[in-house]
């Protein structure tokens, strides 16, 4: 229970009191008892919520009903109190793996890059908060708390800062306060557009020479007029600008803004009663017009961008063939299909949704989900699931979940919270940036010193400085970066390509050491047992299904599936199970001490060795005993010859690291065209950790089953096999569709990457660095600078959406 004073407050709400019911529990008072409860128990609780003025629970009990509220109470009902966002009774936040509990909240002010620095330096205020990420595009901020953090804390400072939050549980409350954001922002371009047009009408017969008491009436008329424009409709740049200077002590573009308007309207005001009657009162509000309206422009700009689902940008088919209400079938986009709808799905085409077969027969393609690279059969009453491939025949959907409902949109939203961390270029960035506002600042005070002050001119001086500060906008620079980024992911993720950590996509272009596993990467990982010797004996079977239970390497999983075809049967119980650092495995079993190891002794020169097969040789030992011996064939992966071929022509060094034999590694490194001297067997996890140590500049490329200590130490991670879930938790990028032939496009995605980085951030600072000359030097006035401003950052949105263009046409 919150600590409180405790006071006397008033009696519960007189609906309470009808028809003798509990004043707590609202149940039924027997009608023999005199009493107000209908227990001691709710009178003790009635009394203790009196005492310590807690006695508004009742009435927001009464606004919401007997029924505890699927959301918690908005903050509104508790008069700006934060308090409730650390109740866990009313608020659950989410937990991570390391105690942290986060919540998403719904900031009401942000509009550019600057808001997005300022409320992700929320840490350096605030020692609780572990992190701060703000998604520009839906204005919606994470933020996770270390265990002794407090959300009331965090809350009452961003409202402080002028962002005031709202807590987002579901997609309703997102949207719902969007759209009220929505309409406040077009009330303010309203007024101030309707005080402009007027103000103009007005300065019209100004200029024109009306003099008089009827110039002095217009005078006057034209100061009301501007009222509401430079206070409503202006107030989110007051707000901003004071809240930042006076909590944070940091510098946006409201700064120079708000202090230009304050200024402009001081001196209007001040020519109004004792100086020469030039207001600039028709400026101020049409600057307000053209500032408003621009932010809101580009706003709506980068929700467009930026907003549409990670998830959607998957699939390559935008539509959907639906069953319409009369039974006909019509196709619609992806995004208007919903839960319980029914839908085809074709022969090898993804599944754009949850569902359940309602009729057909296929096999569907798991492996983005499982892993498990055997297609699975499906018939009418089973599942299906977003992200895997049909195969065969067209099937009926009904439909169970869609987009980020889905399991596949579940994991994907769990990687997206990856997805806000700031990449090196944009730390830089960002530091440019708030250089940038303070030299435009600094710039100011020189030009009122020099041009005000030394010459004379104050009136032309504080037209150059609004300009400046108009003009030198830190948007197009701040936003080019991240914005091509983000893009940048989006057009990966439509590639196949999902990427965890953006700091691999900057990486990649100069790293040009590739060290690739074998089994699983450069071969298919599908054993199979080309010759068995003594296999077929019960306790070898048991020992063997015992012992490679334990491991999810893929030859386990072909020794296992080989036991239970022929013979199903319970696993025994493995005592000091134990990886072999020269290769296998071993454990005690109830029947004696059992090894599976390779043979050191196989050569690649086997009769059983066949074009594009790597083999291996496995000895079963029992008490040091040999008892059986297998051999395996592993297909090397088609593609992999012309891809490495590729890459080597491209100037990557290549390297082969792998835990098999010698003879098998040998063999595979010949039919790819990798030196021997690149060819590392017998490693094992520690083996591999070190060589990556070693190389820090090296991406490693395996399978995400066996490989996740090596790829968790390499300067880049990519899985080219293995489940969506578990390589998003450990690699930095996914490869969806299975196979190395998207390797080579993942690298040229990244090296465009880089260019289109260079050009954006070559086009800002060219831009501003013209616009502050121009500023300075006086060739443009502060309505110009007002309409010229958004181009700068619509040019930037421009670039990026033709580099992506450029990148999904890779």
């Amino acid at each position: 229970m919150p600590s409180q004073p405790c006071e006397k407050t008033e009696e519960p709400p007189p609906a309470l009191l009808l028809q003798r019911q509990c004043l707590h529990c609202q149940q039924p008072v027997p009608e023999n008892d005199s009493s107000d409860f209908c227990c001691n128990g709710c009178q003790t609780v009635y009394g203790l919520l009196q005492s310590c003025g807690l006695s508004d629970y009742y009435r927001i009990r009464a606004d919401l009903g007997t029924q505890r509220p699927a959301r918690p109470v908005s903050w509104l009902q508790h008069k700006n109190s934060f308090a409730f966002l650390d109740d866990p009774e009313q608020v659950t936040p989410r937990l991570d793996a390391d105690g942290q509990r986060s919540l998403s909240f719904y900031l009401e002010g942000v509009h550019c890059a600057a808001c997005i620095w300022l409320v992700e330096q929320l840490p350096t205020f605030l020692p609780d908060v572990a992190s701060a990420r703000l998604n520009l595009a839906s204005s919606e901020a994470e933020i996770s708390l270390k265990a002794s953090g407090r959300f009331e804390t965090v809350a009452d400072l961003l409202l402080r800062w002028g962002y005031r939050p709202h807590l987002v549980q579901e997609n309703s409350d997102r949207n719902k306060h969007a759209r009220r954001d929505q309409i406040l922002m077009l009330s303010r371009i309203g007024v101030a557009a309707f005080a402009a047009g007027n103000l103009m009408i007005l300065a019209v017969a100004l200029y024109a020479g009306v003099d008089g008491p009827l110039a002095h009436y217009f005078e006057w008329l034209s100061l009301l007029l501007a009222l509401p424009a430079l206070t409503f409709s202006a107030w989110p740049f007051y707000q901003q600008a004071w809240g930042q200077l006076r909590h944070s002590r940091q510098v946006s573009i409201d700064v120079p803004i708000a202090l230009s308007l304050v200024l402009g309207s001081l001196g209007g005001t001040y020519e109004l009663f004792w100086g020469t009657r030039q207001i600039y009162f028709d400026s101020l509000a049409t600057l307000v017009f053209l500032l408003l309206l621009s932010r809101y422009t580009l706003l709506r700009t980068q929700q467009q961008v930026l907003r549409s689902s990670q998830l959607l940008s998957f699939y390559t088919a935008e539509s959907v063939t639906r069953q319409s209400a009369d039974g006909s079938w019509q196709a619609v986009p992806v995004t208007q299909i919903q839960s319980g709808d029914t839908i085809q799905v074709a022969e090898s085409q993804r599944f754009p949704v949850d569902g359940v077969v309602r009729q057909g027969e296929s096999l569907v393609d798991e492996t983005v989900l499982t892993g498990e690279p055997f297609p699975k059969r499906v018939g009418p009453g089973d599942n299906v699931y977003c992200g895997t491939r049909n195969q065969r025949e067209c099937l009926e959907i009904s439909v169970t979940a869609t987009a980020d409902d889905t399991r596949l949109g579940q994991i994907l939203l769990q990687a997206q919270h990856n997805l806000g961390k700031k990449t090196h270029l944009m730390r830089l960035v960002d530091r440019l940036a708030r250089y940038f506002m303070v030299g435009v600042l600094g710039l100011s005070a020189l030009l009122f010193i020099g041009l005000g002050l030394l010459l004379q001119h104050p009136q032309e001086a504080l037209v150059r400085i609004l300009a400046l500060a108009i003009i030198a906008c830190p948007c197009a620079l701040a936003l080019a970066t991240p914005l091509t980024v983000q893009i940048a992911l989006k057009r990966a993720l439509s590639k196949g390509f999902f990427v965890r950590n953006p700091d691999a996509l900057e990486r990649l272009p100069n790293l040009k050491t590739l060290v690739f596993d074998k089994t699983g990467t450069l071969t298919l990982g599908r054993f199979e047992i080309l010759q068995a010797e003594g296999f077929n004996a019960p306790d070898v079977q048991a020992a063997v299904l015992a012992l490679e239970s334990h491991s999810r390497h893929p030859v386990a999983r072909t020794l296992v599936q080989a036991v239970l075809k022929q013979q199903p049967q319970p696993i025994q119980k493995v005592q000091d199970f134990s990886v072999i650092p020269s290769g296998g495995i071993a454990g005690q079993l109830a029947s004696g001490h059992w090894q599976i190891v390779p043979d050191p002794d196989f050569e690649s020169g086997s009769p059983l060795q066949s074009a594009g097969t790597a083999l291996l040789r496995l000895k079963i030992l029992h008490n040091d005993h040999l008892r059986a011996s297998l051999t395996l064939g592993d297909p090397l992966r088609p593609e992999a010859p012309e891809v490495l071929r590729q890459l080597r022509a491209a100037g990557y060094q290549i390297y082969l690291l792998s835990g098999d034999q010698p003879a098998a590694c040998s063999y595979l490194a010949q039919q790819v065209g990798i030196a021997p001297a690149c060819t590392l067997s017998q490693q094992s996890p520690e083996a591999k950790e070190q060589f990556l140590q070693s190389h820090p500049d090296a991406v490693m490329i395996g399978d995400g089953l066996n490989d996740l200590l090596a790829m968790s130490k390499a300067r880049v991670s990519i899985s080219v096999q293995g489940s969506a879930e578990e390589n998003l938790q450990h690699g930095d990028i996914y490869l969806a569709e299975q196979g190395l032939s998207h390797l080579p496009n993942l690298l040229w995605h990244a090296r465009t990457l880089r260019r289109l980085l260079k050009v954006a951030l070559g086009f800002s600072l060219t831009y501003n660095m013209l616009g502050i000359s121009a500023a300075v030097l006086g060739f443009v006035s502060p309505l110009v600078a007002a309409i010229v401003m958004p181009f700068s950052a619509l040019s930037v949105f421009g670039l990026a959406l033709i580099g992506g263009h450029i990148l999904c046409k890779s």
